[in-house]
Formats: C-alpha cells, sequence, structure tokens
C-alpha cells in the first residue's frame, strides 16, 4: 500500500531517486556482512568448509545464475531514458552544408551514410535509426525549407555499453561479496536470505552469530531494497504489456485498472507462496529456471535464427530447454525434500539435499 502511489509514474525520471535508496541500502547490507565474516569469531573453521558439492543439487546454482542476470533488465528502459544525454548526441564532427533546401528523407539518408561510414559494421544500423531520429529533431527546429550548415552527428551505442559492463560489474562484484560473506560466517547452515541466519546455530562453528543492531539494520535495509525497487520492476512489466495490448494513456482508467490488476496478482501471489511456507530461495530458483532460462537462451535463440544464423539458434534453443528442465525439476525436488520427512525418501539423500 505505501509503495503503490510510485508504480503509476509513467517515466523513469520519477523513481530515480527512490531507487537510489535501494541501492544505498544494498550497499550498507554488503559492507555490514564483509565486516562481519571478517571480525568473527565463531564462524566455523575454513577445513569445515567445502569448497565445491558435485552433488545434483548443485544444479540449483543455475537458476540463482539467471535470476541474477534478470535484474540487468532494468538497464534497457534506463538506457531508452538517458538516451538524450548521450555524448555521442552532444557532440559533432565536422559541419557540412547540404546545399540550402532541407528535405526530410535525403538529409536523413545522407547522414545515416555519413554514419555508416564512420562507425564499423556492427554499428551501422544502431547509428542508422539515431541518425533518422536526430536528423528529424533537427530539421523540425529549423524548418523544411531553411537554408544552413547542419553538423555531422555521430551517434554511437559506446555510453550505453559502457553503463552496462559498469552495472554488471558492480552487481558481479556485490553478490559475491555477499555469497562468500554467508558462506564464511554460517557454512552448511546458510539461509536463502543470509541475514536470516544470524542467531541461528553454525553447524560447525562454536555457536551462533548474534544479532546484533546491524543486522537488524542490514534487514531494514534490505526490505526498503525490494519495497523501492518494485516499482521499477513493474513499469518494467506494464510497458511490455504495452508493447502487446497497445498503449494506454497515462492517468486513463484503463491505465489505472491494469497497473491495479498488476498490483493485485502479485499481491496474491506474494501470499500464496507465503502460505506453502515456501521461501525466498525457492522463489528465485524458480524464475531462474523458467523466466530467466528464457530471456537468456530461449527469446535469444529466436533471434539469431530470424537472423540468418540457425546453428547458433539452435545451439541456444538446446541449453534454453536443458537448463529450465533441470532448474525446475531441481527446484520443485528441493521443495519437496525440505517440506516433508525426509527419513522416508532416500532419493533426497541421492541428490545431495539431506545429508
Amino acid at each position: 500500500m505505501a509503495i503503490t502511489p510510485l508504480c503509476f509514474f509513467k517515466s523513469l525520471d520519477f523513481l530515480g531517486p527512490v531507487s537510489l535508496i535501494g541501492v544505498v541500502a544494498v550497499v550498507v547490507v554488503v559492507v555490514v556482512l564483509v565486516s562481519t565474516s571478517i571480525n568473527s569469531t565463531v564462524k566455523p573453521p575454513l577445513d569445515n568448509l567445502v569448497a565445491f558439492n558435485l552433488q545434483p543439487c548443485a544444479i540449483q546454482s543455475l537458476p540463482i545464475i539467471f535470476f541474477a542476470l534478470m535484474c540487468h533488465l532494468t538497464i534497457v528502459p534506463c538506457g531508452i531514458e538517458l538516451g538524450e544525454y548521450w555524448p555521442s548526441l552532444r557532440s559533432s564532427s565536422q559541419p557540412h552544408n547540404d546545399g540550402g533546401t532541407h528535405n526530410n528523407d535525403a538529409n536523413t539518408a545522407n547522414d545515416a551514410n555519413d554514419a555508416n561510414d564512420a562507425n564499423d559494421a556492427n554499428d551501422a544500423n544502431d547509428a542508422n535509426t539515431e541518425t533518422k531520429a536526430t536528423a528529424t529533431l533537427m530539421d523540425s527546429k529549423e524548418g523544411n525549407n531553411a537554408a544552413a550548415t547542419t553538423p555531422l552527428i555521430k551517434p554511437r551505442f559506446r555510453t550505453l555499453i559502457v553503463m552496462t559492463a559498469m552495472v554488471m560489474t558492480t552487481c558481479w562484484l556485490m553478490y559475491s561479496a555477499v555469497g562468500a560473506s554467508g558462506y564464511l560466517l554460517f557454512g552448511a547452515s546458510t539461509k536463502a536470505n543470509v541475514i536470516n541466519s544470524f542467531g541461528k546455530t553454525i553447524q560447525g562453528g562454536s555457536g551462533n552469530e548474534p544479532v546484533t543492531v546491524m543486522v537488524v539494520v542490514s534487514q531494514v535495509c534490505m526490505a526498503l531494497s525490494t519495497l523501492l525497487g518494485y516499482p521499477t520492476m513493474l513499469y518494467i512489466a506494464r510497458q511490455t504489456l504495452f508493447e502487446l495490448v497497445g498503449e494506454m494513456e497515462h492517468g486513463g482508467k484503463s491505465y489505472i485498472l491494469t497497473t491495479m490488476a498488476m498490483q493485485f496478482t502479485m499481491l496474491a501471489l506474494a501470499l500464496a507462496i507465503r502460505w506453502l511456507g515456501l521461501d525466498i530461495g525457492f522463489v528465485i530458483s524458480l524464475i531462474g529456471s523458467t523466466a530467466g532460462a528464457s530471456l537468456q537462451f530461449i527469446l535469444p535463440a529466436c533471434m539469431l535464427y530470424t537472423l540468418g544464423m540457425p546453428c547458433k539458434g539452435c545451439l541456444f534453443m538446446l541449453f534454453g530447454i536443458v537448463f529450465a528442465l533441470l532448474g525446475t525439476t531441481i527446484t520443485i525436488l528441493g521443495a519437496v525434500c525440505e517440506s516433508k520427512a525426509t527419513g522416508e525418501m532416500k532419493w533426497c539423500g541421492v541428490l545431495g539435499f539431506t545429508s
């Protein structure tokens, strides 16, 4: 109810400051976990920690990785919103005279050709698209019959690529730090939500890691990060829906009803998962092995096939189907082993879910 007003904004511009709070909260959690793992005296000794788990249950790491990569979907709308600020669109090379009379189609074609010559073959299509948009904007401002010397714009996607690389690198470092710190602190008793492991008995350790004030602060920060990041993900889901059914007027009845329907659907799913006694680990694994595998393997496979690369497309499709089936199966079996008396199911031990 508290974040519902944030879910109705039509642009990511309004969600920037809110998302920044969530990012800062995550950084606080990472710092607390890393510092605690360094200074802890009750963590299990290193000789009790297993570096690699080669049992079938280790397949659960695949959907977790896929889920983590899904977080980078926010790069796409962020890149679109930041398009007008790209340095390549605010700089120009030597000016050229177009001969006096501006014509939208001719000017667009000339600029596109110049961009093709300046950029390499891989960036040609992207450059064409943005050059057309730039030329159209310049013509609309100057007038179709105005004679002027127009600077040659050379749009490139270097800024977006750098931003994407920086985001993925930052996330990878933070994910790795949290995972390593949690395992060093709690070993085999690490919970899916690492913070929930505090106050529990540590297997192989000398007691339990106490719940301190900073641990409570970290729990609050994780809640804030999840809540404040939700409007951005809902924005992406709503825009995707609009691509399928058509754009809806912001603030209109259909826009409000669609947003509320998505809100209630997410709430119902969350309550159902809670009622079934499933934790965040099950949710992450299930989403990663279904939506994650589809977005990162199956959808790109279809793109590769339509671009005239059937071999690569079929290979990606095969990987996607195999990973989706394996991840979903292991996720469901793991939930079954955790929910019932595992003494009657020996196959849970065979898969590595029980000792």
